[in-house]
This record gives structure tokens, C-alpha cells and sequence, in this order.
């Protein structure tokens, strides 16, 4: 089944450890979209990337097709030429 993303918005794909997926998230969630720091790094406070965007389809990382070794795959409706700001981040 093919998703279609309602008019004006395109889909994008996030790998996610599944770990970290939250519990119960799947189609029509409204999410955030946020960039941890390496841990390595200096300054260790996260950035959001995106605000309020629409979850489209979620693979559980569960080691089927679509994701593999702990990772899950998030898909997300977002707008139309929307960039994450990086000096959010």
C-alpha cells in the first residue's frame, strides 16, 4: 500500500533507534523532531529540528523489510520544501 501525503506536504523518512521510539507513537501522531548532540561533544544540549508534524507510517525496527538491527523508520508528512534549522540545533 502506498502512502499519500496530503496536498501541499511530502513524506521523509527518519531511522530511529527503536529503543527510542516512543510507545504507542504511529499514523496521525503530531511529533517533534529533535538532534541529540554526539556524546562525545562539548555541549550536550539537543536542538529541535521540526515543530508539529504529522506522522505518517512507523516501522517497529523489529528486523522485518523495512527496518533492521534496533531501528525503527518513521515517516512524516511534512510541508513542502521545509529544511530542518540547523541553527536550532
Amino acid at each position: 500500500m502506498a502512502l499519500v501525503a496530503p496536498e501541499g506536504r511530502v513524506h521523509r523518512g527518519l531511522q530511529v533507534p527503536a529503543a527510542e521510539v516512543p510507545a504507542g507513537l504511529g499514523p496521525a501522531a503530531v511529533v517533534d523532531v529533535w538532534r541529540a548532540p554526539p556524546e562525545q561533544g562539548d555541549d550536550r544540549t539537543a536542538g529541535r529540528l521540526l515543530a508539529d508534524v504529522s506522522v505518517t507510517a512507523v516501522d517497529s525496527g523489529s528486523g522485518g523489510l523495512g527496518g533492521s538491527g534496533g531501528v525503527a523508520r518513521v515517516t512524516l508528512a511534512v510541508a513542502e520544501g521545509t529544511r530542518a534549522d540547523p541553527d536550532e540545533a
